[in-house]
């Protein structure tokens, strides 16, 4: 059922513009749970031991953020195959490569003296930031959706714009995070295979020992 304003439905129902029941939402997001899952533990060990785990998180942030994005344009018109499908693939996709490859990343530095700090921060930032994210992100959506409603929005409309720029924005901090990976990982590894010490012209050009 799609919610208009001529609807007859109770407000609560009208506010969920697809008129999901809990039970069917649960469903509608199981596809980011399993993909992540299958992916990870299928995809991910061909992908990385092909090309490494930088490039391997790269592409998963790409593919979160393209996902993230998609999320960002939906309407209230948008059905759940044609609308948020192809979103929640994309960030199913992009989650299965992304969180094995910043674990590796994370821990491929600490010794067996600092594995367990090194790991207890890696959990801990994850639960706090995703709880910090959440709630910003939650709380710029609530105020987007009052003030369309305050402006006379069909709550749809009103709903549909709030969340569309919490994933908005939340595709933009993704891809922040993956300018830092490009930062820090994949930048000073080019650097190093193409900088000039050791090159073979170099040594071509090495004087030979007088004997």
């Amino acid at each position: 059922m799609r919610c208009s304003p001529s609807s007859s439905s109770s407000p609560s129902t009208c506010s969920r513009v697809l008129g999901f029941s809990p039970a069917l939402a649960g469903l509608g997001i199981v596809p980011i749970a399993g993909g992540i899952a299958v992916v990870a533990t299928l995809l991910y060990p061909r992908v990385s031991g092909r090309v490494g785990q930088a490039p391997t998180l790269v592409v998963g942030l790409v593919l979160v953020v393209a996902g993230l994005a998609l999320l960002g344009r939906i309407a209230p018109a948008s059905g759940y195959v044609a609308g948020l499908l192809p979103s929640v693939l994309l960030f199913a996709v992009g989650g299965g490569l992304t969180l094995p490859s910043m674990m590796v990343v994370a821990m491929s530095a600490a010794t067996s003296r600092t594995m367990g700090l090194t790991s207890g921060l890696l959990n801990t930032s994850q639960q706090v930031g995703g709880a910090v994210g959440l709630a910003a992100l939650s709380a710029v959506a609530a105020a987007v959706t009052a003030g369309a409603l305050e402006a006379g929005a069909a709550p749809a409309t009103a709903l549909v714009a709030g969340y569309a720029l919490a994933w908005t924005l939340a595709a933009g901090l993704a891809g922040v995070a993956l300018l830092v990976v490009l930062g820090l990982l994949v930048v000073p590894t080019l650097r190093r295979r193409g900088g000039p010490a050791g090159s073979p012209a170099q040594d071509r050009e090495q004087p030979c020992p007088a004997h």
